[in-house]
């Protein structure tokens, strides 16, 4: 489906690394936190989070290289709980519909703590140019529709476009409304402890 030209688009740029660096903050991600990206393509997220002291790994169906296993959403090569942290960045939008509870079920399965999950929300205007930018797009729901989809009306949260004081220097970061942040077990305590960070710089 997807050829090594679609690939090539993706280059390493200071967005992965802000990127990463922001949401292991947000979190508080302690050294050596156990991370797993799933749909990594390139694995440039992967790097990323490994300049960020996380100890990342990432698979992909389309792409292998360092860091970058084979492997896809819908039967993720690991075994339960294995990750403290398990990411996936603007892939769910190019799963078909068939086929999301399965990708969200594995998700789930490998996670011990947060999942993150960003995509497209047909609901925000500036999205509509994300998603009408890649003709692999399939899945254009709303904000409320991804929530219910994913069983987190009360542990899942939208972190909203903020600006980011990291090491003295602030970062707007605009996009940041394309994640969704849930705990992988709903228990209490990690609930709350991501409404409390959200609430810290909304």
């Amino acid at each position: 489906m997807y050829e090594s030209e679609y690939f090539d688009k993706f280059q390493w740029n200071d967005y992965y690394f802000l990127n990463t660096a922001i949401l292991k903050n947000f979190l508080k991600l302690p050294y050596g936190t156990h991370l797993l990206d799933v749909g990594c393509g390139k694995g440039l997220h992967v790097k990323g989070w490994k300049m960020n002291d996380i100890s990342a790994i990432g698979i992909d169906l389309y792409y292998k290289g360092e860091g970058v296993k084979e492997g896809t959403v819908l039967n993720i090569p690991f075994p339960d709980k294995c990750f403290d942290v398990v990411t996936c960045m603007d892939v769910v939008e190019h799963i078909n519909y068939a086929d999301l509870d399965k990708a969200i079920s594995e998700l789930r399965r490998v996670c011990k703590k947060f999942l993150i999950i960003q995509t497209c929300f047909k609901d925000e205007e500036h999205h509509k140019e994300l998603f009408d930018k890649d003709n692999t797009h399939i899945i254009w729901e709303t904000k409320q529709w991804w929530l219910d989809k994913l069983n987190t009306v009360e542990y899942g949260y939208l972190m909203k476009p903020f600006e980011y004081r990291l090491g003295g220097v602030i970062f707007k970061f605009p996009h940041v409304d394309q994640v969704i942040i849930t705990t992988a077990i709903k228990q209490k305590e990690g609930g709350q402890d991501v409404k409390q960070n959200i609430r810290e710089v909304l």
